[in-house]
């Protein structure tokens, strides 16, 4: 009996031990491709939207209408934040 005992003893140990690892390693490949995979993601998915937008800016202007108005417009569309400088001829 002590036998049977101590045999199922160590197998549920191992068994145990099993999952424990098994859960380790999903966890260790989870966080390794949320921290590498997941942030190319976002950076490409951001630099689309920018390129988008910049897209429309040209489109918008190409039209003749005044800068201010037109970048005012893409702003409140979109909810978006353009930064411009006014072209001058000081250094």
């Amino acid at each position: 009996m002590k036998v049977l005992f101590r045999r199922r003893n160590r197998l549920s140990w191992k068994f145990s031990i099993g999952v424990v690892l098994i859960l380790l390693c999903t966890l260790a490949v989870t966080l390794f491709a949320n921290s590498r995979i997941t942030r190319r993601i976002y950076l490409r998915e951001q630099r689309e939207y920018v390129r988008e937008i910049g897209e429309l800016l040209e489109e918008e202007l190409r039209t003749g209408a005044a800068p201010e108005e037109v970048i005012r417009t893409i702003e409140d569309r979109e909810k978006v934040l353009i930064a411009y400088s006014a072209q001058n001829s000081d250094p």
